[in-house]
């Protein structure tokens, strides 16, 4: 008896292989280019974030030049009457631009207990306000006796709340030739905050704002914003400034810059699934010797390549962000910088191929950032002292991640330089 065997014809699997190899591929490479629109959406909310963190931290700063006259007043005399005092106070909130400090007072340290001599505040003003014939508030007087240790420094207190929920910081100097003496202001930080938010625009940007006063533990909650939207990333900023630590962490959603550009990847992927399609159609046609589907496949593959065109635009832009970028960015392979954009070849006085170690003030801190890498992948916001061109020391905020380049495993850094606010601290 003879038994028949159908033969089998693989050819019928080409079209369903090339179906399923096009799809892979498609949202394979369509995640490569969502990936660098999230990526350049993230960078540039990084960017906004170290920005709008230097600004609240410069208005912080500034408030205290409210308090500057009125301490140059007190070491300048042996003694300061009211006249003087509300002069020098209405002159200087008529000059300042913005006024976050509604309160100024003069301490006086009586018999072993720090007295309100002179201050702005209304009667009617919260009870936390200084007012003339009231005892302080515990929270100032503890401030007070912190400043009183370390004199001719400026120190922040931890928040309080006024009886209408408005959050405020005491910031507090006690002049080096009277120490009997302290300059206290009543910074309005909600205030602040609301300012820098309409000043500057801000969209998409949650701000969780934490500080840790001088003999604090812990970090307490200054403010706390919720704009609405979903959050998609998070950066963090870590500020000094009168003896307090801030804690900036923006909380980035959807809102900000429009959300992630996904219109590229949706056509990649789009145009991607038809072509695979169309050439799964192609291939199963022409085993059929059908040829009409060639010009379904010529029209698709016109479609990707102007999809490839809007990638290529977008990838354009990127490089352009990062010419134009006032943070230095740069890449390096073993030590050698393999990239870097304009800002970071000035800052360092680098050139591609140069060896990166070379930079570094203390040889030690390299050794340092290596450690970090190695343990953790990225080494976050770090004060590096480093040589610009003119191999003059300069103080730079940096942050490392191990990246991969050509096939390589590299180093990506980007610095932001903040000698001039080292300097002012």
């Amino acid at each position: 008896m003879k038994i028949a065997i159908a033969s089998f014809n693989p050819y019928r699997l080409l079209p369903l292989l090339a179906l399923l190899s096009g799809l892979s591929a498609t949202w394979i490479f369509g995640d490569m280019v969502q990936q660098r629109s999230e990526a350049s959406w993230q960078q540039q909310a990084e960017q906004e974030s170290i920005q709008h963190s230097m600004a609240l931290l410069n208005w912080i700063e500034e408030s205290y030049a409210m308090l500057s006259g009125l301490t140059a007043l007190v070491e300048n005399s042996d003694s300061v009457d009211a006249g003087e005092f509300y002069n020098a106070v209405e002159g200087m909130e008529s000059r300042a631009r913005v006024n976050f400090m509604p309160t100024k007072a003069l301490m006086t340290k009586q018999q072993s207990e720090w007295q309100v001599l002179y201050s702005s505040a209304f009667p009617e003003a919260d009870a936390n306000f200084p007012k003339e014939g009231t005892p302080p508030p515990m929270l100032l007087v503890e401030t007070i006796s912190g400043a009183n240790d370390i004199p001719n420094e400026w120190m922040l207190s931890p928040p309080f709340d006024d009886s209408s929920g408005q959050r405020y910081l005491y910031v507090v100097i006690v002049p080096p030739f009277h120490l009997d003496q302290a300059l206290v202001g009543v910074v309005n930080i909600d205030r602040m905050i609301d300012n820098l938010y309409d000043a500057r625009n801000i969209v998409g940007l949650e701000l969780e704002f934490r500080m840790t006063a001088l003999g604090r533990d812990a970090p307490v909650m200054v403010s706390e914003r919720e704009e609405g939207g979903v959050v998609r990333h998070q950066s963090k900023t870590l500020l000094y400034t009168a003896q307090a630590n801030l804690e900036l962490n923006w909380r980035v959603t959807d809102l900000f810059s429009g959300g992630v550009d996904r219109n590229v990847a949706d056509i990649v992927r789009s145009s991607g699934s038809v072509l695979s399609v169309l050439i799964a159609l192609y291939l199963f046609t022409l085993l059929r010797k059908n040829r009409q589907i060639q010009q379904r496949v010529d029209k698709a593959t016109h479609e990707l390549e102007r999809a490839m065109e809007k990638v290529t635009v977008n990838e354009t832009r990127l490089e352009k962000v990062l010419a134009t970028s006032p943070i230095g960015v740069g890449v390096s392979v073993k030590g050698v910088l393999r990239m870097g954009n304009p800002a970071l070849q000035e800052m360092l006085g680098t050139s591609i191929g140069m060896m990166m170690p070379d930079v570094y003030v203390n040889p030690q801190d390299r050794d340092r950032i290596m450690e970090i890498l190695k343990r953790d992948g990225i080494a976050r916001d770090l004060e590096v002292p480093m040589y610009n061109r003119q191999k003059e020391r300069r103080e730079y905020l940096a942050t490392y991640l191990i990246t991969d380049h050509g096939g390589e495993q590299g180093i990506l850094c980007w610095l932001t330089d903040i000698t001039e606010r080292k300097q002012a601290e």
